[in-house]
């Protein structure tokens, strides 16, 4: 219901009456009154009075799932989750759809996260104004077809900051997001398997929108934030919307089509070409990132000529360049 209220106030060109709104929905007016005076709360700024009517004239930076389900695929209805504070949106994703829940799609979005992790069980910084989110996925596809997840969410990603800031980020090995040479997001996949089938996929998104990098650990200056790179805030609902929207509607690429996203993912690659070091349980391997195979896993060329593949790893991007070929 509050949804609709807030669809028809967006797309209204002058104040909308409370009877107008009760006659559409087909409630009493009271009814119309309290999910305004719900979503006030929220934090929308909706002006009215009885002789003019209500007139939504500001939206707050806040998630809210009526909004967020306005501008998903219809698929996503009923099956968003937005919570306030949470300790990692992934465990959240990974609970709810171990219990048959989030059937066959889902969302679970943070302000906040207290306990987020990054790949190799690292702790990831999730302050209020970035955009921690988990998509639930239940493509029945081979297991050994999973792994095209980090390069299928890499892209998408990429493609949804590029269209919405105008930023152009590029993607280090095999699905950091950087922009300007600094790292921004970062993506963990995870998932549950029946048999040789793929019972679930979670997307595990953290992106660093909308805070100043001040609050970021101290690293270096090796992270950056969108709000920083973009000169100012950013859209993170519409982030949202072409963050799940390129997902979904690439998902069934990970079966058969999967040479057009390898493809995509080259385009936007700052690894390939580049002299990096690659960290493998310890051991330690330098040489150069030649190509990335049909499955995503990252190609390198030692100085011996040799041709090493790696299906899991951490690249570190030396200076100077060079070329592979």
């Amino acid at each position: 219901m509050r949804r609709r209220i807030l669809e028809t106030l967006k797309n209204a060109t002058a104040p909308v009456s409370g009877q107008a709104l009760a006659d559409e929905l087909k409630v009493s007016r009271t009814a119309v009154w309290k999910h305004v005076r719900s979503l006030r709360l929220l934090g929308y700024d909706i002006v009215g009075s009885p002789k003019i009517g209500y007139n939504l004239v500001g939206v707050p930076d806040v998630f809210v799932r009526e909004e967020l389900e306005a501008v998903l695929p219809p698929e996503y209805t009923g099956r968003v989750v937005c919570v306030d504070r949470i300790g990692s949106t992934n465990d959240a994703a990974k609970d709810m759809a171990a219990a048959g829940k989030l059937k066959p799609v889902g969302l679970v979005v943070a302000e906040q996260q207290t306990e987020g992790r990054g790949r190799f069980g690292r702790a990831w910084v999730s302050p209020r104004g970035g955009l921690w989110m988990s998509l639930v996925s239940r493509p029945r596809i081979p297991v050994v077809a999973a792994g095209r997840t980090a390069i299928l969410a890499a892209v998408a990603v990429a493609e949804a900051i590029a269209d919405v800031t105008g930023l152009e980020p590029k993607i280090k090995w095999p699905n950091d997001l950087l922009v300007n040479g600094k790292k921004v997001c970062g993506i963990l996949t995870e998932m549950a398997a029946e048999l040789a089938l793929v019972e679930y996929l979670v997307i595990g998104i953290g992106l660093n929108a909308n805070f100043p990098t001040s609050m970021l650990p101290e690293s270096g200056g090796v992270a950056t934030t969108l709000m920083a790179e973009a000169g100012g805030p950013v859209d993170r609902t519409a982030l949202i919307r072409a963050i799940v929207t390129g997902i979904t509607s690439a998902l069934p690429s990970l079966g058969d089509g999967f040479d057009d996203l390898i493809k995509r993912w080259k385009e936007l690659s700052e690894t390939l070409g580049r002299r990096v070091e690659l960290d493998v349980g310890g051991r330690r391997i330098e040489g150069y990132a030649a190509d990335v195979d049909t499955d995503g896993a990252l190609v390198v060329e030692t100085a011996s000529g040799e041709r090493l593949v790696f299906r899991a790893g951490e690249v570190t991007l030396q200076k100077g360049g060079g070329s592979c070929e």
